[in-house]
């Protein structure tokens, strides 16, 4: 890997760290973390996806911490 696609893999690691732990101490944020991964492994259930040679797997709008979303810009988790 290239140097500075490896130092953009780090720092987005990191800031996906800093933002999950952001969500996880806003109010019900643990709850809404889980809901979104519960419902991302019902839909892998239903989907097949767990097979080892299925090609795709669904997706689900995680939550976004409230210091992460933009104003004037409309998301599905908008319970914080």
């Amino acid at each position: 890997m290239p140097p500075d696609l490896e130092a953009r893999a780090i720092e987005t690691l990191f800031d996906l760290l800093d933002e999950f732990l952001e969500l996880r101490d806003e109010r019900d944020g643990l709850n809404r973390i889980f809901a979104a991964h519960a419902q991302w492994r019902r839909l892998c259930d239903q989907n097949g996806c767990n097979a080892t040679d299925a090609t795709t797997c669904p997706t689900v709008r995680w939550p976004r911490a409230a210091s992460r979303i933009k104003p004037n810009n409309p998301t599905l988790d908008n319970r914080h």
